[in-house]
């Protein structure tokens, strides 16, 4: 490969005229040209997106949960996450926005009713060229009980699965008392 020679200010200032007005119009024609993704850009923006696992958070551009309650026991709780976040990611984050809604709203433990698996699939291109994007995501509808159900196959007691799986969600203050602060 061949060594490029940098100019200094100097060097720029001792160029012909007629060498200096070649480089303008090279830089026009650039700077004119019509600009188009790449295959390559394509490319670049999926390893860009693909960098990060979606974070626990409320859901947002990068995923996150959602949930909305259904009656005064029954929460419903999505987890969309991005082509980083892996499949146990997403169950996990599903039980930990479970046990958190459980203990804020007075409730101490909670069995799933039913689970969905929603894993979305789809592609990113550019130029005729296609990159499959697949994202997993979850849903899960809970019902909360204020003591350990003696019916129910297998209750989770919401502070305990928060306890030894996310202990930093019990120091957390409950979202009224975030509300309510300015």
């Amino acid at each position: 490969m061949k060594a490029l020679k940098t100019c200094g200010p100097d060097d720029a200032a001792q160029a012909s005229p007629r060498a200096n007005a070649g480089k303008r119009r090279g830089i026009e024609a650039l700077s004119n040209r019509e600009w188009r993704p790449s295959s390559l850009h394509g490319i670049a923006v999926v390893l860009l997106l693909a960098g990060c696992a979606t974070p626990y958070q409320s859901l947002g551009a990068r995923g996150g949960y959602s949930d909305y309650r259904i009656s005064a026991d029954v929460f419903a709780v999505n987890f969309r996450g991005n082509t980083a976040t892996r499949e146990e990611t997403v169950e996990k984050y599903l039980l930990r926005r479970a046990s958190e809604l459980t203990l804020e709203h007075g409730f101490k433990h909670f069995v799933v009713l039913s689970e969905k698996g929603r894993t979305r699939s789809s592609s990113l291109g550019y130029s005729g060229f296609k990159v499959p994007v697949i994202a997993p995501g979850g849903a899960i509808q809970i019902r909360c009980f204020h003591s350990k159900p003696a019916d129910s196959d297998s209750p989770i007691d919401a502070a305990n699965f928060l306890r030894f799986n996310f202990p930093e969600a019990l120091n957390k203050p409950p979202i009224e008392a975030e509300a309510a602060t300015p």
